[in-house]
């Protein structure tokens, strides 16, 4: 498996963990995916620590070839 797909991979559990739905064509972004990732300990850290929910959504979206779209 090619990095980028690997990294695709963990981007989509990532996603799941936190109940991001990127299954339909537009992937929805809230205001709570504004968190980002900073304890050390947690097992995301490594990978995405400094970067928030929302912004691994909207990568998966343009390598998935989907859009985002904000939510209230």
């Amino acid at each position: 498996m090619k990095r980028k797909e690997k990294y695709l991979k963990e981007c989509l559990r990532f996603l799941d963990y936190f109940g991001v739905d990127y299954s339909k064509e537009v992937i929805k972004l809230t205001d709570g995916g504004n968190s980002c990732i900073m304890n050390t300990e947690s097992e995301f850290y490594e990978l995405f620590g400094g970067y928030s929910v929302n912004s691994i959504a909207e990568f998966v979206a343009e390598e998935l070839g989907k859009k985002t779209e904000w939510y209230d």
